[in-house]
């Protein structure tokens, strides 16, 4: 799984979903932005996005996942300030 850019996200927010350690309270806001989106590959990997660059289809809560990724990505880290 890359370390960077948003396919090593989606792969990291779709492995805890799938391991059942990230789980959806049945937000309709949530639930309504991520059916909207839709998956992409290319040269980067798998990643959420709009179905073309003008859509008016909102998918703001997509960047949950980029947020799930730097979570998970500094769980096991010490912050600098108390390294």
């Amino acid at each position: 799984m890359p370390n960077t850019s948003e396919s090593g996200a989606t792969a990291r927010a779709y492995a805890l979903i799938v391991d059942g350690e990230l789980t959806h309270d049945g937000t309709p806001a949530l639930a309504r932005h991520i059916a909207k989106a839709i998956l992409k590959a290319d040269s980067r990997g798998a990643r959420l996005a709009k179905e073309h660059k003008d859509s008016p289809r909102r998918i703001d809560a997509g960047s949950m996942v980029m947020a799930v990724y730097r979570a998970a990505e500094l769980a096991d880290t010490t912050p600098a300030i108390y390294a």
